[in-house]
């Protein structure tokens, strides 16, 4: 946290206005997904499907809680996540997929991963 607020001293107020609108747009963006099935990718959990039921920002990231979730731990039939998610699987027999969870929270999702 000390890194965040040297950070916010170094910025002008212009700079800080621009950086809390971003954030807010952010917010409102992945808010409307809220109830919605989506695919996360986080930096050191993995990628996730399931129902997004909460979101908070911690610094530059997400920490998202998804209800009735699965890990992809490798998927075939598809060329991207943003291919899988929109398409599915062409290849389920060669998939991993986790049995599903109840709910889990996923720490450290990039603000452009959620799909």
């Amino acid at each position: 946290m000390g890194n965040v607020d040297f950070l916010m001293q170094e910025l002008s107020a212009d700079e800080l206005l621009k950086c809390r609108e971003y954030i807010k747009d952010n917010m409102k963006a992945i808010e409307k997904l809220i109830g919605k099935k989506v695919i996360i990718r986080s930096y050191g959990a993995g990628v996730f499907y399931g129902t997004l039921n909460e979101v908070e920002t911690v610094q530059d990231k997400w920490m998202v809680e998804l209800l009735n979730c699965r890990r992809l731990w490798r998927w075939a039939g598809a060329c991207s996540l943003s291919q899988l998610a929109v398409e599915g699987t062409k290849k389920p027999e060669e998939c991993l997929f986790t049995m599903t969870q109840m709910s889990i929270v996923v720490s450290s999702v990039d603000r452009k991963s959620v799909v």
